[in-house]
This record gives C-alpha cells, structure tokens and sequence, in this order.
C-alpha cells in the first residue's frame, strides 16, 4: 500500500524542523505548519503560510481585501443612513467571500502536500487540519515519540489508520515541570508502553548507524543496546580531516577526545541559584578548542557545543557567539536529532558523590546526532566510571 497523504509529527518544533530538512532534500511535497517565527529560516518558505503567500489565490484575496477596505472607508465618510446600510451589507458579502476563499486556499494546499508536518500539539481540529476530514490522512508519524508527553502523541494518532511511532525511550525523556504528576504517570510515554507490553511483536529496532565513528558509537552500544549497534562502513573510520578543506592536526585525527579538566584550577561558579551551574575556566578550554577546530578548516556551523546547565550555556556564548556567529551553543535536548560534524560537552562540574547522572544523560544522548568527533570537557575520575 503507497500512503499517499502522511501527517508527520514530532514533539517540537526543532525536531519537525529536521523532519522538514530530510524530506524536503529528497523533493517531497512537503507543508509545514505552524507560526514563521518559530521556525528554522532555512525551511521557512515551506511553511503554510509561505506557500498561500504564494499560491495563485493570493492575488484574488487580496482584492477582495481592497474592497473591504474602500467600503470601510466610503461607510466613514457616508452621511446618508440607505448607503451606510447598503455599505454594511456588501462588507459583510465581502467578508463571507474572503473567508470562503481562504479557507479554499488553505484546503487546496494541505489536500495537495503529500506530507504534512507539524508539532503534536498542533495537529488538532483547531488549527489548520480542521479544514480537513478525520480520515484524510493513511499514516501517522511521530518522530522523538519517546520524548513526546502520551497525551499529545493522541491528538495526531486519531488522523488516521495506521502509525509509526520513531525514537529512542534510552535517550531524553519528556521534560515532567510537576514532580507530583510525574509521580503519578505523566513521565511514562506511550512509546515505553508500547515497547514494554508489545516488544517484538511491534518494536523494530534499527542496529545500522550512519551517524558517527564507531568509536563515539561504542559506549552506547555497550551501554543501552546490548552490543547491537553497528557502524555503516561510510561513518566507521570517518574522521574530520577526511572533511574537504580540512587539515590534518591533532583535533582532526582523534574521534573521540576526553580533555581532564582535574587540577587545572577551573572550579565551579558559586551562584545564588543552585539550579544552575557554571565554569569560566572550562568554558576558557572550550573556547580554545572550537578556535583549533575552525583554524584547521572545520566550518563554525559543523560544531555543537553543549552543556548540561543554563549558566554554562551562557558563559560559552558570552565567549564564542560575537567571534562564530554560526556556532550553536546550547542544551542538549536543543540539539537532539541534529546533523553536526563536530560535538564539544562541557560538563562543567563532578558532584561530591562521584554519580554520572549528567555524564551517562549527555554521552548516551550523542546517539541522537549525526557528528564525525566528540570531544568531553571534564573530569577523567568521573567519566573513568
């Protein structure tokens, strides 16, 4: 069976972006929906409202605006109560038929989309799919179903038939504000039900990966999957100077690279929020590391930077943004599902403890993102463990 009409979903609008990106590479009709300022720019003009923008409707619409307008205008000025009335009416003929033809120029580009594309939580009746019939669509699916809330993943689910739920539940889980609620089940994704009471009577599990060295791959074989994970030939021995116009220097040769921060003077921040975290002297090593990176000739917009607090996140910036206006700095669940040659973690503090809480979430999370090189920033007694 050919499904011709799939609604594809993700929990956010980063992760649907990356859906958008891929399809789109491979020349599917795709329309994203969803407000142009939350988008990525790259995708913007295959938003909804991009392409009514510039649908052969528009030039009609907009005339039938022109002519609200001049009859607002002459009802204004109007002092005769029969051609107020009479100018009342046609407004409101007028609007009745801008209405209608928006409505028509909306329906006519999602019945054309072959995919159509948006958050879970905005693929309800009340948005632009409401234009539409229940059983418009032969498939669902839900990308990053493991960090979706269960409740959200329903509103798309019942558009159709059939569904695919994609993801990792060994990677981040959907973020939970209310402890209590968590308690009480809201922590528990449908795609961990699914795997748990169904398993391999539905669950496929993909142990070909395309995405990294089998080096950085190593650790989350061993660790999550049980030794399944194998690398693709084209990734395997993928180093960054076999990247063009790369040079071969020390950072460009090793795939994965732990810098130990232990005795080097870089303590952590003490804040009055001790929610958040941060580390001027490591955010200093890591600043000198992507200058390497970028001075051997790996481009600004191939390098992530990520760190597991706030604080952290803006000391870097403060340090690297106004230099590589293209580097991206930011969280980890920002980056999650994302194409980046080179990955630098600032893990900026080891707890009194010893625990690996922050270590196994970040290491485990590279999974999650195509990258070459993976270089750790922090203590070598913690990441030992």
């Amino acid at each position: 069976m050919v499904d011709r009409h799939v609604l594809a979903c993700a929990p956010s609008n980063i992760a649907v972006d990356n859906l958008v990106e891929k399809l789109a590479k491979n020349k599917a009709k795709v329309v994203r929906l969803g407000h142009p300022a939350r988008l990525l720019s790259s995708i913007q003009h295959y938003s909804l409202d991009a392409i009514l923008t510039a649908s052969d409707s528009t030039s009609i619409i907009q005339d039938v605006r022109k002519d609200i307008d001049k009859a607002l205008s002459k009802s204004r000025k109007s002092k005769e109560p029969s051609e107020r009335r009479h100018l009342r009416q046609e407004i409101k003929t007028l609007r009745k038929e801008l209405r209608q033809r928006e409505e028509k120029a909306m329906k006519e580009v999602l019945i054309g989309a072959e995919v159509v594309l948006a958050t879970n939580t905005s693929a309800g009746n009340d948005g632009p799919l409401g234009r539409l019939p229940m059983d418009h669509f032969d498939l669902v699916v839900i990308d990053e179903a493991a960090q979706a809330l269960e409740a959200s993943c329903w509103i798309p689910l019942l558009r159709a038939p059939r569904c695919i739920l994609s993801g990792d539940h060994h990677q981040l889980p959907p973020t939970i504000v209310s402890p209590e609620a968590a308690k009480k089940g809201l922590d528990v994704t449908l795609m961990e039900r699914v795997v748990k009471q169904y398993d391999d009577k539905v669950v496929r599990m993909l142990t070909t990966q395309y995405r990294m060295h089998e080096s950085i791959m190593k650790w989350s074989s061993e660790q999550l999957y049980n030794n399944q994970l194998k690398a693709d030939s084209s990734v395997q021995h993928h180093l960054l100077k076999d990247l063009p116009n790369v040079q071969e220097t020390e950072e460009t040769t090793i795939p994965l690279l732990l810098i130990d921060t232990t005795g080097c003077d870089v303590m952590e921040l003490e804040v009055e929020d001790e929610l958040s975290k941060g580390n001027e002297g490591e955010a200093d090593i890591v600043a000198t590391h992507v200058t390497a990176l970028i001075n051997a000739g790996l481009d600004a917009r191939d390098i992530a930077v990520i760190a597991p607090y706030n604080l952290q996140v803006e000391l870097l910036r403060k340090r690297l943004s106004h230099v590589f206006p293209s580097l991206e700095i930011k969280s980890v669940d920002g980056f999650q599902g994302r194409e980046k040659e080179a990955v630098i973690i600032s893990l900026v503090r080891s707890n009194k403890q010893g625990t690996t809480t922050i270590l196994t979430k970040f290491v485990g999370n590279i999974v999650s993102f195509t990258v070459t090189c993976a270089i750790l920033k922090g203590s070598r007694a913690l990441a030992s463990k």
